[in-house]
């Protein structure tokens, strides 16, 4: 499937890496994701707070959600497959029916079809989300101070 390796310094990982997934400028942690033979850099600014690392529900896709940005990687052949900055930092993935991933960051949803890789819904919450679930077929985001149904 994966190896995930933590690295020192961001020169360090610059000369073992194929290619950067996630790259973030004030970045102070690094780790290196091998997939299918390609040694894959990832760079965030850490705060107590580790990226997001699983496998998609249908196992083609490796999702990493680390400081502002996402990435979903093939497991087949460790190419990037979808790459997405967002408006603030990253929370967690949720899997939405089948075929749709839902990236949750600290004021946005964004919805992807895995299968094409096309956003299917962006949308804005006037609210700290803190968590999301899935409720008779709606997305129930759960904010600060109330709830949203999308």
């Amino acid at each position: 499937m994966f190896i995930l390796k933590k690295i020192e310094t961001k020169e360090n990982l610059l000369q073992e890496v194929d290619f950067m997934a996630i790259d973030e400028d004030s970045a102070n942690s690094f780790a290196i994701i091998t997939i299918a033979g390609k040694k894959i850099g990832v760079s965030w600014y850490h705060q107590g707070i580790k990226p997001s690392i699983q496998v998609s529900n249908n196992s083609k896709l490796l999702l990493i959600g680390a400081g502002e940005s996402v990435v979903f990687l093939s497991l087949e052949t460790g190419m990037i497959k979808f790459s997405m900055g967002l408006h603030s930092p990253f929370s967690f993935f949720l899997t939405y029916k089948k075929d749709y991933i839902i990236i949750a960051s600290e004021t946005t949803i964004t919805i992807v079809n895995q299968n094409n890789m096309t956003l299917n819904r962006f949308t804005g919450v006037p609210d700290i989300i803190l968590d999301a679930e899935i409720k008779d077929g709606k997305i129930v985001v759960k904010g600060l101070d109330e709830e949203y149904i999308l």
